[in-house]
């Protein structure tokens, strides 16, 4: 039903860039949101609990999460349909309120062509607790009789629905606990799972999210695929903190500025390390009125001294045009950076040479302070940079086809603002 990508595309503009600022929007777009958190999390319980041989399918074709569990010979033993309804604002619980994915549920037991298929409604209603109400055969016909227009077409669907007791038997309504309850949840199971407890905040559940969100917006059924072992071993190899409207929905924005600041301070406080900044405009809200002013906070902080023996390199995502009026800009800030242009052709020895430098006075002069390429066409150059660190900065610059780099870090924010406060050039968070 991919209920997510339908909501996505319905809200504004306006509403994801406040989202995405970690702005606490009120109205429609605040309880979707919410509402997914709370599924993706159920999600995300579901996977770290589930065996390794258990294949969980995020959104199915009438639930939010498809647990169907396999047996030795690779056969399907058991499907678990299971919706999530997160009603934080209800007093208490009425039937109603689930008219909707109970009759969904109701339909597709019809039509089902398997017999292995349990029903799970976890449904959170915020003035509910304790033991969950028990449904009966007249609560599943006050649903068939509901008189709600929005529900038609679905009261349509589940009227074939003959054997309401058979319904009932491999149904289950679960009262979900709260969000933080559901949140501490899990991350004690990030923790059971091996993950260190320092890291479930700042990077483990992060990346945990969003995993669960991206594969949520896939089209296929294979492709929101997953099982515990394949998350796990994700999530362990995350290395580094995501920043996306999804985490900032759960946590403020300077709290994960912060995590990855102090993950990043050690390697920027040592001199002698040859670092490449790829930078994706398109996808940097504020690129064309800082990027030169970024490079050039970023140089004058980390490559002033005799130690820093490395040219930093900037690698970015522009046209031909775009890159000159930045290279100027940096000219106006007293900065020279190598091109590895010679007239109008690029010349990779040209790029990678180092620096010559000059002393007089006892003032040492460096020929150039960084070095600046485009990504088309010119990014083959990095495999013979030998660099220690590749940073990409943004979302929109895939590394395949470059061998012999580094394993790139990751730096998922959407301005060069929040970039300068995560590498320790500015203060100010936007």
């Amino acid at each position: 039903m991919h209920r997510y990508r339908d909501c996505v595309d319905s809200f504004s503009p306006r509403e994801w860039s406040e989202l995405s600022k970690g702005i606490n929007l009120s109205g429609l777009a605040t309880f979707a949101i919410k509402g997914f958190l709370y599924q993706f999390n159920k999600t995300l319980l579901e996977v770290l609990k589930a065996k390794d041989s258990v294949r969980i399918v995020v959104e199915g074709v009438v639930e939010d999460i498809h647990v169907e569990s396999i047996t030795a010979s690779g056969e399907t033993s058991e499907i678990t349909a299971i919706q999530c309804k997160y009603h934080e604002s209800a007093d208490k619980f009425t039937v109603s309120a689930i008219y909707k994915p109970l009759l969904q549920m109701m339909a597709h037991y019809e039509q089902a062509s398997s017999s292995k298929y349990k029903y799970i409604l976890f449904a959170h209603f915020g003035g509910q607790n304790g033991t969950p109400p028990v449904l009966t055969e007249d609560d599943l016909r006050c649903a068939l009789s509901s008189r709600n227009q929005s529900l038609a077409k679905t009261i349509h669907e589940a009227q074939l629905l003959t054997d309401l007791a058979g319904f009932l038997n491999v149904f289950r309504l679960e009262v979900g606990p709260s969000f933080d309850d559901l949140l501490k949840q899990v991350h004690d199971s990030l923790k059971q799972s091996g993950i260190a407890s320092a890291d479930i905040e700042t990077i483990a559940y992060p990346n945990a999210l969003d995993m669960i969100a991206s594969l949520s917006c896939q089209q296929n059924d294979v492709d929101r695929t997953v099982n515990r072992a394949e998350l796990i071993d994700r999530i362990k190899n995350a290395k580094t903190i995501v920043v996306s409207a999804w985490t900032l929905a759960v946590y403020s924005k300077k709290k994960l500025l912060d995590g990855r600041r102090s993950q990043l301070k050690t390697k920027l406080s040592q001199n002698s390390r040859n670092r490449v900044f790829v930078l994706d405009r398109q996808t940097i809200v504020d690129f064309d009125t800082r990027a030169a002013s970024c490079i050039c906070e970023y140089v004058r902080k980390y490559h002033f001294k005799p130690a820093h023996i490395h040219p930093p390199t900037f690698c970015l995502a522009v046209s031909e045009s775009q890159l000159r009026v930045i290279q100027n800009r940096l000219y106006e800030f007293n900065l020279v950076a190598n091109d590895g242009y010679i007239g109008a052709d690029f010349h990779e020895t040209h790029f990678l040479r180092p620096p010559m430098r000059s002393r007089s006075g006892g003032v040492t002069r460096t020929e150039f302070a960084l070095r600046l390429l485009r990504w088309d066409g010119q990014a083959s150059a990095l495999r013979k940079l030998h660099a220690d660190d590749i940073y990409v900065v943004g979302n929109g610059v895939a590394l395949a086809g470059l061998e012999n780099i580094p394993a790139p870090q990751f730096i998922a924010v959407q301005s060069l603002t929040d970039l300068e406060y995560i590498l320790g050039v500015n203060d100010v968070i936007d």
